[in-house]
């Protein structure tokens, strides 16, 4: 999308938006008016806004739905919080859009009409199943929801209705196909980190056979869809029918060019209930835009690998803890391991960066720290496995001490 035409959209929702009261008072403080959106740069001196901000303003000060209720929410549904359920709004236009974007994304994944999709998110409180459940079916293709658990049912019917397509949690796949599961063309998966676990497609592709289709794709309750794969499998391509994202560094705000990680923030084009506007998510990933033979450009080509939670710098590189986990994911017996980061100083000057991991692990510990190097792109100079790790934080700075 060229910048003029998105800047001719940012200006329409800002001006629709600037009608709600947690932005309507954000920006007239900060001087803000949808009319002064005349470049990118203008754009990003609009203040970012964060869930604690919609925490605040749905339970402390206008509960119960922080003045984002009007009479065009057709449906309301709900999402975790620090303090309690949140909710979800959304407009029969709202639905609209997102049901056609998906469907887009669908189809760009490789799912067909005559295809027969077996869903097992949950279609109850929360947003996600019901979600896909009218995606599929603005699709074109046959859907049947099942929800979660249930596994013995939910075999029954894949093999008795001759389901060719899940959306489901990877793991939950890879048990159905031990027990027998076969002919799944493409998997959609949900509900666990997936493409940014290094070498999980390649076991999941192992167990469901290696033509299917492995998409991953990338959502919060109050942005669906944000980002899908296509079947080409290069990445998740943002859904820029829907939504404008950047990636900041977390500490300055500062917007990031292409490969740089950092935090991604939405802005959603049209939404009309409870719309996200710079947003920080507090999810990790980096940004590419090269255009896909699917027709998306804007990609996140290693998916999210994690949250800019506890970022420590060392050795002058920003370390994300939940960068750690994820690569113990990709190893069967490290994959719930406890671990913990401490950083000294070296006599030398310079740090030292220690990794302690609760585990007995045997396995081949240089392929191990080589994993850590490349992905964090520096050396752990201690990588150290114990039987026991007190409770304390995922971090220990010791240097200023």
């Amino acid at each position: 999308m060229r910048n003029d035409e998105l800047l001719i959209k940012l200006r329409a929702q800002l001006k629709r938006i600037y009608k709600i009261g947690l932005y309507k008072k954000k920006y007239t403080e900060a001087g803000i008016q949808p009319e002064d959106i005349k470049t990118m740069d203008d754009f990003r001196k609009i203040p970012f806004t964060d869930f604690k901000e919609f925490e605040r303003e749905i339970f402390e000060d206008k509960p119960p739905f922080g003045g984002f209720l009007n009479k065009k929410v057709t449906r309301i549904n709900f999402t975790p919080s620090n303090k309690g359920l949140m909710p979800v709004l959304n407009t029969k236009k709202d639905l609209l859009l997102m049901n056609k974007a998906n469907a887009l994304s669908y189809s760009k994944a490789g799912l067909e009409k005559n295809d027969i999709l077996l869903n097992t998110i949950s279609c109850h409180v929360f947003a996600g199943g019901l979600q896909i459940h009218e995606a599929v079916e603005t699709q074109g293709a046959k859907i049947i929801s099942v929800g979660p658990g249930e596994t013995e049912r939910t075999l029954e019917i894949i093999r008795r209705f001759k389901v060719n397509a899940l959306y489901t949690n990877p793991s939950f796949a890879v048990k159905l196909a031990e027990m027998g599961m076969k002919g799944i063309k493409i998997l959609f998966a949900g509900g666990e980190p997936f493409s940014s676990v290094r070498g999980y497609k390649d076991k999941v592709r192992d167990a469901l056979g290696k033509n299917i289709f492995l998409i991953d794709a990338y959502a919060l309750s109050h942005s669906m869809p944000t980002g899908r794969e296509c079947r080409l499998e290069n990445g998740i391509h943002i859904i820029d029918d829907l939504v404008f994202v950047e990636i900041i560094d977390p500490q300055t705000g500062e917007v990031l060019p292409d490969g740089q990680r950092g935090e991604i923030v939405i802005t959603q084009l049209y939404k009309e209930a409870m719309p996200l506007f710079r947003f920080r998510t507090g999810d990790l990933s980096l940004m590419e835009h090269v255009k896909c033979e699917c027709g998306y450009e804007a990609t996140l080509p290693k998916g999210v690998f994690g949250r800019v939670d506890n970022m420590v710098k060392i050795k002058g590189v920003k370390i994300y803890p939940s960068q750690i986990g994820l690569i113990l994911r990709s190893y069967t017996n490290l994959a719930e391991s406890p671990f913990r980061l401490v950083v000294s100083k070296k006599e030398s000057g310079g740090d030292h960066f220690v990794l302690k991991i609760k585990s007995k692990f045997t396995g081949d510990v240089d392929t191990l720290k080589r994993h850590f190097k490349e992905t964090l792109l520096i050396q752990v100079d201690d990588l150290t496995f114990v039987e026991d790790l007190p409770e304390g934080t995922m971090v220990e700075d010791h240097r200023w001490q």
